[in-house]
């Protein structure tokens, strides 16, 4: 904790009378403070050329000043003055902004409030919208350090942003680099540990807010693999939902959103998050495969698919093929044409075919009657088959898993017609599923399974 420099009751520049401490940060202490010439509260943040540990913090505080005087947004507290004062071994930097009253979200978590996940969906989009304004400049604003600390939700629960002293400016479409790392660890975007920053960076950081909002935990005690916050064990929101949240904390920039404004569009329902390019997998709109997955397990159910009429048909039809293909070869064994070689080499011919292709429809049907899970931990995979309450098992070992992959096969009675399978390869084991789901459900779970084994494509 950095000493005060000063106490209640203290005015400074004449005009500033020093009431409490609002708080204290890297780029300076903020106090509250009345101003005597209009007998308003304001937030005035100061820090010293003796304080500051190099001059790239008193680069960020002059920035922060000038940037807020060209900000005009009922979110972002309005900026009010900057000024120096000099002393005989020091110099003191003030800016001054309009208070921002009520209570930071960090503190609210702190008291033992959680976020629904409707409410937090309502401060993801003010939140959105604000970033929209700061991206939209004609020189982009990028904040840099979006946290719980630094939103304040008011009375009327509206959210206000605060504090940019970290704040860049870069010009549209391009990065900005900095020698000095700034931000919050946790809420810190990848690239910023290496001096990078776009206006996707503060995407990162509100999503990253968000799950502190419904978990009361930092984004650094929540799981990690591969680079990435695994976070859909810790918290209980729809799928769509998790799918949005896990968009926006991508590590790379470009799997992000392209632009807050996008990212709002997707959480409002106004655009489809399959639309966004993305480098993430996301489950398809509309599947009814249910996944669950932490670090260390996953289980996969593929429900039963619900016949529809022409489902209906094909069985019908294919139990019709076989009944016919299995009178026909019972034909020369009747007593009129026993003994009869070529009746029973052409009943042959004929009844056998039928009974083939019958049965090839109505495993077709069957398959659809059939639920599927495939349950992995890091030691056994178990894969269950079950119709109709008979069920079938299968297990292997993780470890054995060498392959996972997207195979194509051709329906034999759709010559043009192909279907996609997943296909689990454990030594000299293979294991196929998935015939009943479209092609991009295969696809998604392919790339959950590769990433979950930590395979390549």
């Amino acid at each position: 904790m950095k000493l005060l420099l000063h106490q209640s009751g203290e005015h400074i520049a004449q005009r500033y009378e020093i009431l409490d401490v609002l708080g204290q940060g890297g780029s300076g202490i903020t106090y509250r403070a009345k101003d005597q010439l209009t007998d308003q509260q304001v937030a005035l943040k100061v820090l010293t050329l003796r304080q500051a540990d190099n001059w790239k913090k008193i680069e960020l505080f002059e920035r922060e000043a000038q940037i807020l005087s060209q900000l005009e947004h009922p979110a972002i507290p309005h900026y009010l003055d900057y000024f120096q004062v000099d002393l005989p071994e020091d110099r003191q930097f003030y800016l001054a902004q309009k208070l921002a009253e009520s209570t930071s979200l960090a503190d609210l978590v702190h008291d033992g409030w959680r976020a629904s996940e409707d409410e937090a969906k309502q401060i993801a989009e003010q939140v959105l919208e604000i970033l929209t304004y700061l991206h939209s400049l004609p020189s982009p604003v990028i904040h840099r350090d979006i946290k719980p600390r630094n939103l304040i939700r008011q009375d009327n629960h509206q959210i206000v942003l605060v504090d940019f002293g970290a704040v860049q400016v870069s010009e549209h479409g391009s990065e900005t680099y900095g020698s000095t790392v700034v931000g919050t660890y946790g809420y810190m975007a990848p690239e910023q540990f290496r001096g990078k920053a776009t206006s996707v960076t503060d995407l990162y950081g509100l999503a990253g807010t968000l799950l502190f909002l419904l978990t009361g935990r930092p984004p650094t005690a929540l799981p990690e693999h591969h680079f990435k916050i695994d976070f859909r064990d810790e918290i209980e929101v729809s799928t769509a939902f998790a799918n949005w949240l896990e968009m926006m904390l991508a590590p790379m920039p470009e799997d992000r959103f392209g632009s807050a404004a996008e990212a709002l569009a997707v959480l409002k329902g106004e655009k489809n998050i399959e639309d966004c390019k993305s480098g993430i997998a996301l489950q398809p709109a509309g599947s009814k495969v249910k996944l669950e997955r932490s670090r260390n397990r996953m289980i996969i159910n593929i429900p039963t698919i619900k016949l529809d009429p022409n489902s209906l048909f094909t069985a019908l039809l294919s139990i019709g093929m076989m009944g016919l293909g299995v009178s026909i070869m019972w034909l020369p064994f009747s007593p009129d044409v026993i003994s009869n070689v070529p009746a029973m080499v052409f009943c042959s011919g004929c009844g056998l075919p039928l009974i083939a292709a019958g049965a090839i429809f109505l495993a077709e049907v069957i398959t659809r009657l059939t639920q599927f899970q495939l349950e992995i931990n890091r030691t056994q995979f178990r894969l269950c088959w079950s119709l109709l309450g008979i069920k079938h098992q299968t297990s292997g070992n993780t470890a054995d898993v060498d392959q996972v992959t997207l195979i194509t096969k051709r329906l034999p009675w759709e010559e043009n017609n192909t279907t996609k399978l997943c296909q689990i390869r454990a030594g000299l084991d293979i294991y196929q599923f998935g015939r009943e789901l479209e092609d991009i459900e295969n696809e998604w779970l392919m790339t959950e399974l590769r990433d979950f084994f930590q395979l390549s494509a």
